[in-house]
C-alpha cells in the first residue's frame, strides 16, 4: 500500500472526496521540491447523462482548460516531476473512448510532454485494493504517451491501495514530498 504524503493545499482540497455524494475531480502539478500547484478548480459532475464517458468529470476538467506548463511559476531550481489526479472513482476503461484513454492526450493538448508521470488517486471504496483501513482506495501510475494497452494494464493490473501518510511532528506541511 502506498502511503501518500499530505501536502497541505492538496490534502485540504481532496481529503473529503470519499464522502461526497457527487464524483469530484481535480489535478495538481507536483514539482521536484514537493510543491503542489493547482491546475484548475475541482470539477463536479457535468450536466447530462453521467453514464456516458463524454460527460464524466475527468473529461470535462481537461476540456475546460488548465494551467499550461510555462504558467506554473516554477522557481529557478524547480522542475515539474509529475501530475497527481484526485477523483472519487477510478477512470473508466470500458471502450476506446474511456477516460483512462482520453485523459492523457487531453493533458498533452495543454502542452505537457510525453513521458511525464501521472498518478491517479481514487478516493472511494470500489471494493478493490488492499488498504488495511478498509477503505480500499486505489491508485495507479502511467505516463503521458503510453499506448492503450499500457494504460489499460496500469488501470486494471497496476492499481494498488493507498492512504494518506500521517503528519510528522515537525513536518513542513507545505512541502512534505521528498
Amino acid at each position: 500500500m502506498y502511503k501518500r504524503p499530505k501536502q497541505a493545499d492538496l490534502y485540504g482540497i481532496t481529503s473529503d472526496f470519499w464522502q461526497k455524494g457527487s464524483v469530484r475531480y481535480v489535478a495538481h502539478a507536483i514539482t521536484n521540491t514537493g510543491r503542489a500547484i493547482l491546475l484548475r478548480k475541482e470539477q463536479n459532475p457535468a450536466d447530462g447523462n453521467i453514464k456516458l464517458a463524454k460527460n464524466h468529470p475527468d473529461r470535462k476538467y481537461w476540456e475546460l482548460g488548465i494551467t499550461r506548463p510555462g504558467e506554473l511559476g516554477l522557481g529557478n531550481n524547480e522542475r515539474l516531476a509529475r501530475i497527481e489526479i484526485d477523483c472519487s472513482l477510478m477512470p473508466c476503461d470500458g471502450d476506446d473512448d474511456g477516460c483512462v484513454f482520453t485523459v492523457p492526450p487531453g493533458i498533452e493538448a495543454w502542452g505537457y510532454q510525453k513521458g511525464l508521470e501521472l498518478r491517479v488517486f481514487a478516493h472511494r471504496n470500489e471494493g478493490e485494493g488492499d488498504n488495511t483501513d478498509g477503505s480500499a482506495r486505489r491508485y495507479f501510475r502511467c505516463k503521458l504517451g503510453d499506448g492503450k494497452a499500457a494504460l489499460q494494464d496500469a488501470r486494471r493490473n497496476g492499481a494498488d491501495g493507498w492512504n494518506w501518510k500521517a503528519w510528522l511532528e515537525n513536518e513542513d506541511r507545505a512541502n512534505p514530498y521528498p
